[in-house]
């Protein structure tokens, strides 16, 4: 009997160890047509546990499910790690757009896993997120996992994992780590991430998981999840269960070095070595490549040679990508070297490639008198949406020899249009364009993914118009009345030398608030004029000329030419603390690339250079307070046009004064950070905006306070923070307003004004206990005095919910007598409810409570 007992249990065990099944799963999907998808579910299991599966329970996500038949002749043994490979196909149509989370579970998973509790009895779960939407076109196809969900480690090495994920729509990928999941879908309790000496993580980018180190040998699982992103729109996830076994071995695993990043013009080869080497010098190491960018057709496909060689390792990626290939996502390729040490392990290192689409070239780009005219070739991508066309006044400096500077980045460059065909490659440029100013253009090629390729090599060109061309409107005297301003132009070289004798030049002014006003009827010889007796101390003006035929004096013809609209450089100051801040207007046809500020040295008695800048705005420092400074501003312009090059574009401004002084301070903005009943109090904050400096110079603030807004406000503190603690405050209700004041006594306004209601905090103080008894002490139970209640009630209960007493008065009185019979109330415990009105300070509020009150004999 005992022979038998045992023999029963020896087979149990045996049958417990062999039920022992699922290492690793995951979930994929493939579209068919349609709402039709394909779906591929692929488990390993261990090969010597008795348990199998033929057929595994697949459900769809729409509340349906099916068993799904192994396809046997895609199963693969590995015999050393005892796994096999199953491979589980089903189709399923689905009724129409939705987010589907197709799962599997399986009762077996493989016993023994260290990073979750008794995993021999917790089923294996895996779900993928499939989004059917008729936004997302072309449909959806999951990503495409190459590496598989199996490793080692050893203990106390380095060890990378990455799934060698890639996208065949190229949807964007992001990686997480994830709860493993058991019954029913749910996390598995008693799970943890597997412990490390310093870090455990996988990096969202790459999908490179790196455990450093492993601290436990044993069989660990985890879980991770792949993100497919389209458009910044999440359209699918993939959860992997995966496995790592680690060992106590004295391998270290070998290290690669190759770079992160490459780009590459499609159709123009990428060539690059990867190298690989091992601290065990017996060691021999294999170098092996994966990604989309292998799966392409054979004449489109990469290509990677290495050989098996001792220590130290070389290999050779080469691809020429087709014009195709270019889109926002860059392609990833997986680099790995394995050793073969016991056991093998392995570095796995991520380059991502960007193919960008090359430049188209410019056919023609030629000017009129209205407008630059560009051609370009078409581009050679067959996924190209159009074309961005750029402008910028003048040439830039060079082309950059950046590989991965795609579009056009240099600031001085706008983009004007944006041609929405791939056959549309011409394009008239009439968009506010200036006579004299030399246009330069590059053309990007626009992908329909939103890709941009390089941008094409520059080309200027400049108007070949008769109109005349402004080039000075400079101050020469200031003066609020009898101020000067010198005009000066230039011919249009583009105008017939004969005609321009028959003509005279007409010229018009205005300022910011009049019409254009004819001042002057020149001779087409003459080419500069001062315009005198304005006020050029406070106003800034605007010129233009307009070129007539002589003998057409009522204009009955149209102008022969006219020039765009220039005006004078106009200066203001302000003074502040020991600074004064300087700022200038002006607008012109040619470009101002610079600016210098000029000082009055009043020793010298002439104006100093100080400082130049390509803004509009300067501020003078470390100035004496009290004193009148002087400024003046020098423009230095340009067209950008070699034909005027040679006139040196510099205009002066009005002059300027100011006298830098402590201006008042700012204006405080307040605020109630927060408010409390227990203890009764409110805290104040107050802050300037930071965009002003009229905050400096703070000697303290005032803070003021008032009961109601219908009162005055009283000074409650005065603080050198910028914070305060009102702390039991005088009501439930209260108004306050801050002001700073600087050093020198000035103070500000005050700010708004900012309200407390604390009415919350409000309580209806009763005692918890009287004793009618009649000796004089505590007889009655009534409320406590000054409370401002009004609209009042009160109804007490005994223990059996009976009414013993209920007043309207605020100024109640129980005696213990019950109200409605005029007994008295036994001793005991009472109830009861109070509503009331409540005016606190001018503010009415409506409250209730509840409470207890003890009546004792």
């Amino acid at each position: 009997m005992k022979k038998r007992v045992a023999l029963f249990l020896f087979l149990f065990s045996c049958l417990v160890a062999f039920a022992t099944h699922q290492k690793a799963a995951e979930i994929s999907f493939k579209h068919i047509t349609g709402y039709t998808y394909q779906i591929q579910l692929t488990t390993y299991t261990y090969t010597e546990s008795l348990t199998d599966r033929p057929e595994l329970y697949l459900q769809w996500g729409d509340n349906t499910g099916e068993l799904l038949r192994r396809v046997d002749k895609e199963t693969i043994l590995y015999e050393a790690e005892k796994t096999k490979e199953n491979h589980y196909y089903g189709t399923h149509t689905y009724s129409g757009p939705g987010h589907y989370y197709i799962s599997m579970e399986d009762a077996d998973r493989n016993g023994g896993v260290i990073n979750m509790p008794s995993s021999v009895s917790t089923p294996m779960f895996v779900q993928t997120l499939l989004v059917i939407s008729p936004f997302i076109d072309p449909p959806n196809n999951s990503p495409i996992l190459l590496n598989k969900p199996l490793d080692k480690a050893c203990l106390n090495a380095l060890f990378v994992h990455n799934t060698g994920a890639y996208d065949p729509d190229g949807d964007s990928l992001s990686y997480k780590l994830t709860i493993c999941k058991g019954s029913g879908g749910e996390e598995i309790v008693g799970f943890h991430q597997p412990h490390s000496s310093k870090t455990f993580y996988i990096d969202s980018v790459s999908g490179n998981l790196t455990w450093d180190a492993p601290i436990e040998q044993g069989e660990f699982n985890v879980a991770m999840l792949i993100e497919e992103w389209r458009e910044g729109f999440k359209i699918s996830e993939i959860t992997r269960d995966m496995q790592i076994s680690v060992q106590a071995c004295d391998n270290r695993p070998p290290k690669e070095i190759v770079n992160s990043n490459y780009c590459v013009e499609a159709n123009q080869t990428l060539s690059f070595d990867v190298l690989a080497s091992d601290e065990d010098s017996t060691d021999y190491l294999i170098l092996t490549a994966s990604g989309s960018v292998f799966e392409l057709e054979p004449n489109e496909a990469a290509q990677y040679t290495s050989k098996r060689e001792q220590a130290k390792a070389k290999g050779h990626f080469r691809w020429r990508p087709p014009y195709s290939a270019a889109r926002t996502q860059a392609y990833s390729v997986y680099f790995k070297a394995t050793d073969n040490g016991t056991p093998n392990l392995s570095d796995i290192q991520t380059s991502f490639i960007h193919v960008i689409a090359p430049a188209v070239q410019f056919d023609t780009l030629f000017s009129n008198d209205k407008a630059n005219y560009l051609r370009w070739t078409q581009s050679l991508c067959p996924q190209t949406f159009g074309y961005q066309i750029y402008r910028k006044q003048g040439p830039s400096k060079g082309p950059s020899s950046d590989p991965c500077e795609i579009g056009v980045n240099d600031s001085a460059y706008s983009l004007i249009y944006t041609c929405q065909n791939k056959i549309d490659t011409s394009f008239w440029d009439h968009l506010n364009l200036v006579d004299g100013m030399q246009y330069c253009y590059k053309i990007v090629v626009l992908l329909k993914d939103g890709a941009l390729g390089y941008a094409s090599e520059e080309m200027c060109s400049t108007l070949q118009s008769t109109n005349p061309i402004l080039t000075h409107v400079s101050v020469e005297e200031t003066h609020p009345s009898n101020g000067s301003i010198w005009l000066k132009w230039k011919d249009s070289e583009n105008i017939d030398s004969n005609l321009l004798k028959q003509c005279v030049y007409e010229v018009y002014r205005r300022n910011a608030k009049e019409e254009m006003q004819k001042i002057a009827n020149l001779p087409s010889t003459q080419h500069s004029y001062t315009d005198i007796h304005v006020n050029t101390a406070k106003k800034a003006y605007f010129y233009k000329l307009a070129l007539h035929l002589a003998e057409d004096s009522l204009h009955l013809l149209p102008p022969i030419g006219k020039s765009i609209e220039a005006s004078s450089v106009f200066l203001q100051a302000i003074g502040k603390n020991r600074k004064i801040d300087l700022s200038w207007v002006y607008q012109t046809p040619w470009v101002n690339r610079n600016f210098i500020i000029y000082r009055y040295n009043r020793i010298a008695k002439i104006f100093d250079s100080i400082a130049s800048t390509q803004n509009t705005s300067y501020c003078d420092t470390n100035l004496e307070n009290d004193t009148t400074y002087q400024y003046v501003v020098l423009a230095k312009g340009t067209y950008f046009s070699a034909t005027i090059s040679e006139i040196p574009l510099d205009n002066w401004s009005n002059i300027c004064a100011a006298i830098p002084r402590i201006a008042p301070p700012c204006v405080p903005s307040l605020r109630i950070s927060s408010s409390e009943c227990q203890p009764f109090q409110n805290e104040l904050v107050w802050t300037f905006d930071t965009n002003t400096d009229c905050y400096e110079n703070i000697s303290h603030y005032i803070l003021y306070y008032k009961l109601h807004q219908n009162t005055d406000f009283e000074i409650l503190t005065q603080e050198t923070q910028n914070t305060f603690l009102h702390v039991s405050p005088p009501s439930y209700f209260g108004c306050y307003a801050v002001s700073a004041v600087n050093i020198s006594g000035q103070e500000s306004e005050l700010s708004a004004t900012i309200c407390a209601d604390n009415s919350s905090c409000f309580n209806y103080k009763l005692p918890n206990v009287f004793t009618p008894n009649g000796d004089g002490i505590n007889d009655y139970f009534e409320a406590f005095p000054n409370q401002y209640v009004e609209k009042f009630r009160i109804t007490v209960f005994d223990s059996w919910g009976l009414i013993a007493f209920t007043s309207t008065e605020p100024n109640f009185k129980w005696d213990g007598k019950s109200n409605l019979n005029g007994k008295e109330c036994p001793t005991g415990t009472y109830f009861y409810i109070v509503e009331f009105s409540s005016l606190e300070k001018n503010h009415d509020f409506e409250r209730s409570q509840t409470g207890v009150i003890m009546l004792l004999r």
